[in-house]
């Protein structure tokens, strides 16, 4: 019976952290279009950001609706999200946004009903372990740690785009019988390469762990907001090549 349950729990929990986004059709066009102007982008440029954000929003409300009718079953899979997204948003292949949208829902879900639970003591990270994994999040595959420990501020998946891990919640019972399956469980955080990348907008450097790409050191659950301007930002990249063909040559 709980096994049965368990799913439609996760998916409402995932709904009920969509809908907690501060995001609104009104508001994110209003905000681009005003800081598109000060920077005198052209007229179709801005139009085409407006519409990059429009498409965000339209996401989330498909991500929320999709979870509540039950089309997107709480164990997301990759090609779930292909028959939810209209063909003429497949133009400018949201599906990258969508799907981290998505992953992050559920593990903000996870993780909030992990912290609610004063059994489950620990989280672990867990990848799909097959040949897609990437060789720094494999790194991370088998982590224990306390639920208060700081690492899951910054390593509660997604750490990228596409990235398909994931964190839940046990009690020693857990991690014992984790160890007795065979998974390589870590007691303590390994030791990452760190990385400096460079923002090709600002020119600002940070430095990162090697499992997290620029934008996704956070929780989702601590800080949903960042996800609503990620997915809006990555639209917004995507369409500049659309923009650009929109405004005439001179002459």
């Amino acid at each position: 019976m709980v096994k049965k349950l368990l799913p439609s729990v996760v998916a409402q929990e995932a709904l009920d952290w969509v809908l907690s986004l501060d995001v609104s059709e009104d508001d994110i066009p209003q905000q681009l279009a005003l800081d598109l102007a000060a920077a005198e982008i052209a007229v179709a440029e801005t139009e085409a950001r407006a519409l990059a954000a429009s498409m965000a929003v339209e996401m989330l409300k498909g991500i929320a609706s999709a979870i509540s009718t039950g089309e997107i079953p709480a164990r997301f899979q990759r090609g779930d999200s292909r028959g939810l997204i209209a063909e003429g948003l497949r133009r400018y292949d949201p599906r990258v946004a969508f799907q981290a949208g998505l992953r992050s829902a559920y593990s903000a879900g996870r993780y909030e009903r992990g912290m609610r639970s004063e059994v489950l003591t620990h989280f672990v990270y867990r990848t799909m372990q097959d040949d897609r994994v990437r060789p720094e999040h494999a790194l991370l595959d088998g982590v224990a740690l306390p639920k208060t420990d700081p690492f899951w501020q910054t390593h509660t998946p997604p750490l990228g785009w596409n990235c398909r891990c994931l964190t839940y919640a046990v009690d020693q019972k857990g991690i014992d019988k984790l160890e007795a399956a065979g998974v390589p469980v870590q007691i303590s955080a390994p030791e990452e390469e760190q990385r400096t990348f460079v923002s090709k907008l600002t020119g600002e450097e940070q430095i990162l762990p090697a499992s997290i790409e620029p934008g996704w050191d956070f929780n989702p659950a601590s800080e949903p907001q960042r996800l609503a301007d990620l997915l809006r930002d990555r639209l917004d990249v995507a369409l500049d090549a659309v923009a650009v063909r929109a405004v005439p040559p001179a002459g």
